[in-house]
């Protein structure tokens, strides 16, 4: 071998090694590259999980509101109609209609609630429901049973504060029990 084709070899050695360091970075700037993407898109997904989240989370105390004062305007009507000695049918009406715009609230903004929140809320309609048709019984016994109710209704107010919480908190349980008489 001649000294020229010596200077060859190490010439090409040379390129080779010169295109095995370009090819070499060339590599880890693109893997460096994707790891920048993918990351970069996880962060926005999260940021946009969170961004939901939140949205979902006021939703939820708005509408947790509305049912919170429909739900307060109920216990007064609840009141009215079952704790008077003299209550009229225009009280049974008016609570009539203060249920049914309950039920109504929790159909049109329930949406935005877990499913177990809305069944335990339809089982607080419910008793109402079964409160306004006490009014139809005599004085007395309409007394014994609003006794009762109110005492119901004192525990119910209670569960409906921890119900509300747990919504909130998202620790609701679809299948616990409601109430225990």
């Amino acid at each position: 071998m001649s000294i020229e084709d010596e200077k060859q070899k190490i010439l090409l050695d040379h390129k080779l090694q010169v295109r095995r360091i370009f090819l070499d970075k060339l590599l880890l700037s693109l893997v460096i590259a994707a790891v920048a993407v993918i990351g970069n898109y996880l962060l926005e997904r999260y940021k946009s999980y969170l961004t939901k989240e939140r949205f979902l989370f006021e939703e939820r105390l708005d509408v947790v509101e509305e049912i919170r004062e429909q739900y307060d305007k109920l216990i007064i009507f609840n009141g009215n109609l079952l704790l008077r000695e003299n209550s009229s049918k225009e009280n049974k009406r008016e609570y009539n209609d203060a249920v049914s715009r309950f039920a109504k609230l929790i159909d049109r903004k329930g949406v935005v609630l877990d499913g177990g929140y809305k069944d335990r809320l339809r089982n607080h309609v419910w008793a109402h429901l079964a409160a306004v048709q006490m009014h139809d019984l005599e004085q007395a016994k309409r007394t014994e049973m609003g006794e009762k109710y109110a005492r119901f209704y004192q525990s119910a107010f209670l569960e409906f504060d921890d119900l509300t919480r747990e919504l909130v908190w998202g620790n609701i349980d679809a299948n616990s029990e409601l109430f225990i008489f």
